[in-house]
Parts: structure tokens; C-alpha cells; sequence
């Protein structure tokens, strides 16, 4: 029901939320690479930065560095 309501998986769509919210927290803040992984849900920052890349195509700290306020 969840993929016929909103067109993605809940797993997709659960990545998604992670990501947007840890480029709100590499815009902003000053926490780790590590501090956001484990803020936003992941087991890893290892896991992490494989999965941000894949959704964005860099890397969290070159995002940091490209979208630092």
C-alpha cells in the first residue's frame, strides 16, 4: 500500500528522510561525519557515507564543504 500511495518503497523512502535530514545537519552544524551517521539512524558512518554518496554522488564531507551556511 505504502509503494501505490507515494510511488517508492518505505525503505526508500526511509533512506531518503535519513539523507535530507543529515544535509540539514552538514549544513548547519558542527557535529562529526560519525555524529550525524548515528544521529540520523545509521549503524555506521562507513554505511553512511556509502549511502549518501549513492543518493547525492558525493561524499558527506564534500557536501559539507559545498553547502557549509
Amino acid at each position: 500500500m505504502f509503494k501505490e500511495a507515494y510511488n517508492i518503497s518505505m525503505l526508500e523512502y526511509i533512506a531518503d528522510t535519513r539523507i535530507n535530514h543529515a544535509k540539514m545537519l552538514l549544513k548547519e552544524g558542527d557535529l562529526s561525519i560519525a555524529e550525524i551517521a548515528e544521529q540520523v539512524g545509521f549503524v555506521n558512518s562507513h554505511i553512511f557515507i556509502r549511502c549518501f554518496k549513492k543518493s547525492e554522488n558525493i561524499t558527506p564531507g564534500k557536501y559539507r564543504e559545498l553547502n557549509k551556511i
